[in-house]
């Protein structure tokens, strides 16, 4: 078997396993708890700019952490896929309900309304760059499955080409961690899991 099947078997496997936990538990309180954790990370206290996203109904939600990070100052973009292989992220406005800035968005998960400023990669040089990353499964050690686009390793790898400073977080429910995972040169390891 190669890489990409052994990966199509365990997205197959974790989803499985994410519907069945989520029908069990209240994924929402779990999401706020794991928020919490989110917030007392130094490096998310020092980042100039958080990256997150909007949750599916099968992922942990950082909802709570995007409100904190807004509170306490921070830009906060969040993403929407612009092209068959890209996406990019949108600044969130401050003081504003995130729920009236976002936008049915494809794959059925919300996107950042058509008239938030786009983050200009450029622009982040010497920025320390806090990423919240969903996957479809994390190890305890970083590595990461996400849902086969590749979007996040793609925007990453450029990320990186531009900030001083990038620190990736994996955020998940607790069922989504693994003792392994098949990866490649291309696959982005996180620098720390958070379920």
């Amino acid at each position: 078997m190669n890489l990409i099947e052994e990966k199509k078997l365990l997205r197959k496997a974790l989803r499985e396993k994410i519907l069945d936990f989520c029908q069990k538990n209240d994924r929402l309180g779990l999401s706020e708890k794991i928020c919490e954790k989110l917030a007392l990370i130094e490096e998310f206290k020092c980042a100039d700019i958080i990256f997150a996203y909007m949750a599916s109904d099968l992922e942990a939600d950082c909802s709570k952490a995007i409100r904190s990070a807004l509170e306490m100052g921070k830009i906060v973009a969040i993403p929407r896929v612009t092209g068959p292989d890209s996406m990019d992220f949108f600044a969130l406005r401050k003081g504003l309900p995130i729920e009236s800035q976002i936008v049915a968005g494809t794959f059925g998960i919300k996107e950042p309304a058509f008239d938030l400023e786009k983050i200009d990669l450029k622009n982040l040089a010497g920025k320390k760059a806090f990423v919240i990353v969903p996957g479809v499964g994390f190890t305890k050690g970083g590595k990461r499955i996400g849902h086969g686009k590749g979007y996040y390793d793609r925007w990453i790898s450029n990320l990186r080409s531009f900030a001083g400073k990038v620190f990736l977080c994996g955020f998940c429910l607790p069922c989504q961690i693994c003792p392994d995972i098949p990866c490649d040169m291309h696959d982005v390891k996180m620098d720390l899991i958070v379920s």
